[in-house]
């Protein structure tokens, strides 16, 4: 699995691709949404400790699923992250779902 960050300055046009229906294709057939099948987290730097004016995209998925699908993402214009940036939203993004698990775990006793 890879995990891949980007930075999204303009989020109207990057949501429309998250968040967009299901479609069918030339048979009939129906195509799902391959953000929405993966699964993503989308996030506003401050509630990740960033000080920026942007949004994160955080997602965890095989190569090939990049390779079908990231270009519509760069296209609208997410800027995908690299070398310590990447690292540290990352570390961001991870630590805020480690601490989330370990307040549901309080909750229910564990």
């Amino acid at each position: 699995m890879t995990t891949n960050v980007y930075e999204i300055k303009n989020l109207g046009d990057v949501k429309k691709i998250l968040d967009a229906s299901d479609t069918k294709d030339e048979k009939g057939n129906w195509t799902k949404n391959p953000f929405v099948v993966q699964g993503y987290r989308l996030q506003e730097a401050g509630t990740l400790g960033i000080n920026k004016l942007v949004n994160y995209l955080y997602i965890k998925a095989s190569d090939e699923f990049f390779e079908k699908n990231e270009k519509m993402l760069l296209d609208a214009g997410a800027k995908k992250l690299s070398g310590a940036e990447k690292d540290d939203v990352k570390k961001r993004f991870e630590g805020a779902e480690e601490e989330s698990l370990a307040g549901m775990g309080s909750i229910f006793g564990e």
